[in-house]
């Protein structure tokens, strides 16, 4: 049998903070943008092309004439820009990957994926695509505003999945859909949704929890689960 080519290395022209990103990569440090992702649009300074970001993190960009761009086991990256799709589908990084404080203007795809850990906490996201992703440990997603539904059908979680409200309301927002979709996941430790807002279904339909399910609201944010035109929770044939 024929193995599977690999992928093909490319080289190319770093634009925006693309290489502010390469050099803190380099340094095996993490990538941060100034201003603490208070977001000035256009602000070019800060913005990472997905289908350029998706290219780094699977190794698929040169840095020099023979090597790709080296990734330590943790990729940090914060208050970034990300215009275009970031598609990490059926990739196997093994990465712990942060990607904080930060704002996606496309569908985000970590379909079939696998990490260490993923972490997107207070970014601004528009819908993302995480179906039957494996995560060796958490998913922390607390005070993201998201836009679209969060589809985590068949994903299996090592540690956590987190969406509670701390320095903002954590926002899950698809009114005429699903919020979060968490059909048949098996997430090992507890899920957390303290203070969170949820604007359609949350459903956690066959889902396979080890630890608790926690909504209660905190002192800052109440927690809310809205969606008039139908269950606001489906936890039909759950284990928790």
């Amino acid at each position: 049998m024929a193995s599977a080519e690999k992928p093909e290395k490319t080289k190319f022209k770093p634009q925006g903070g693309e290489q502010r990103l390469i050099e803190a990569l380099l340094a095996g440090q993490p990538c941060i943008f100034p201003n603490e992702g208070e977001f000035k649009d256009p602000d070019k300074d800060r913005t990472l092309r997905g289908d350029i970001l998706g290219q780094i993190l699977r190794s698929e960009i040169l840095s020099g004439e023979k090597k790709p761009v080296p990734l330590p086991r943790e990729v940090n990256i914060y208050g970034a820009i990300i215009t275009g799709t970031l598609d990490m589908a059926d990739t196997d990084t093994g990465l712990t990957l942060q990607i904080r404080n930060s704002r996606f203007d496309t569908l985000l795809d970590f379909t079939r994926a696998k990490l260490a850990l993923l972490d997107l906490e207070h970014s601004d996201l528009v819908g993302a695509k995480m179906s039957f992703i494996k995560l060796e440990s958490h998913l922390w997603l607390d005070d993201i505003h998201n836009t679209g539904e969060i589809n985590l059908a068949s994903a299996e979680i090592g540690g956590q999945q987190s969406c509670n409200s701390s320095k903002r309301e954590c926002q899950l927002e698809n009114p005429k859909g699903k919020a979060i979709n968490a059909q048949g996941a098996k997430i090992a430790e507890s899920v957390f949704l303290h203070g969170a807002r949820i604007d359609g279904m949350a459903d956690f339909n066959s889902a396979e929890i080890g630890g608790q399910f926690s909504a209660v609201s905190t002192p800052e944010h109440q927690t809310v689960f809205h969606n008039p035109k139908d269950r606001a929770i489906n936890a039909q044939g759950a284990k928790i």
